[in-house]
């Protein structure tokens, strides 16, 4: 007896092998000729660099965007800052005829392997980035737990692959753009924040409430009294709640934990008008411009013996002489960045 009831056609597996192998052909001619339109027209309109740098400055002093554009994170004992995915998609899309995204290329038990990658179909130049995620999440509780629904693990690759897809886009941006987008955006923030002290008082509500960090726990990152803070403190801030919000570091990467429950110590300046006060028996607050020299020193001082730390601590022993001197000889803060930058560059 044949295995085939009768009647039926002998070949109709391989009918049925053949008939998928045919949508799969057809599905990836119709995807190649999509890219190959679009090759073709970005071609056909190429970008306007001028135009689009002015388009993309124009959308950077809308504050919503310059709220969310900016991330900063510690690595290495300095302060790691940049534009972030927000702001990189912005770019994308003002730039111009360039494509982007992350993909899923595998899933083995816990892990997913993605592939994120970002075309420029004008000059065909495409920076593309492997790697594998695992389907876990930080819990509020502190640790890791495993994720195992559907919606759960696509939240956690989706987070993942826009980080790298970010660093995608920005390799194909030229960096004077990207510089210029980030410099608009803080001015935007300076131009917003107003009352210094009501911005504050924002700030720390908002840690507060959505991340239970105290008033305490700023000020002990700040390194004086939140009545000091500046307005380049407070995009610091901010960078800092977009850096947690995102997933780049967590709360623990900026702020010690609030035990003793104990104020910082007093700045240079504030111990000086203690100092007055205890001797003519009436507070002493100086002028604006005293205060501002004795905390530019402070901070120049802090800054110095920072970035010694990190020549240490990110430098081959045979390039540190070098730096340490390097260093010493530096007058300003500027400097001290100028010497943060470079080995930012080189060794991070």
């Amino acid at each position: 007896m044949s295995d085939h009831d009768e009647g039926s056609n002998p070949y109709g597996n391989a009918v049925a092998v053949r008939s998928n192998e045919s949508g799969v052909a057809v599905a990836a001619s119709r995807a190649a000729t999509e890219v190959q339109a679009q090759v073709i027209m970005a071609r056909q309109f190429p970008r306007d660099p001028l135009l689009a740098t002015e388009r993309i400055l124009t959308e950077c002093d809308i504050p919503e965007l310059a709220n969310v554009a900016l991330y900063s994170y510690p690595r290495g004992g300095m302060q790691v800052e940049g534009p972030s995915i927000r702001l990189a998609e912005v770019l994308k899309r003002y730039w111009g005829n360039m494509v982007s995204g992350t993909v899923e290329v595998d899933r083995a038990g816990d892990t997913s392997s993605l592939l994120t990658y970002a075309w420029d179909l004008e000059t065909n130049v495409m920076s593309r980035k492997e790697f594998k995620v695992k389907h876990v999440r930080d819990s509020k509780s502190g640790g890791k737990q495993n994720v195992t629904e559907e919606r759960d693990i696509y939240e956690v690759a989706a987070n993942a692959g826009s980080r790298r897809e970010r660093a995608c886009i920005l390799a194909l941006i030229p960096g004077h753009v990207v510089n210029a987008a980030v410099a608009r955006c803080k001015k935007t923030i300076h131009t917003k924040i107003g009352d210094v002290g009501e911005a504050a008082e924002r700030m720390v509500a908002k840690f507060e409430a959505e991340y239970k960090v105290t008033k305490i726990q700023i000020e002990k990152r700040l390194r004086h009294r939140l009545e000091s803070v500046s307005a380049a403190e407070i995009v610091a801030l901010g960078q800092v709640y977009n850096s947690i919000r995102d997933g780049y570091a967590g709360v623990e990467d900026f702020f010690e934990p609030d035990a003793s429950g104990a104020p910082p110590p007093a700045t240079a300046a504030e111990k000086a008008r203690a100092a007055a006060k205890t001797v003519t028996g009436k507070p002493q607050t100086g002028s604006p411009a005293a205060n501002k020299v004795v905390f530019e020193a402070q901070r120049f001082t802090e800054a110095k013996a920072q970035m010694r730390e990190v020549i240490i601590g990110m430098v081959p022993k045979t390039d540190q002489p070098w730096y340490l001197d390097s260093l010493e000889k530096t007058k300003t803060l500027a400097d001290v960045q100028t010497i943060q930058e470079e080995i930012e560059r080189r060794y991070a």
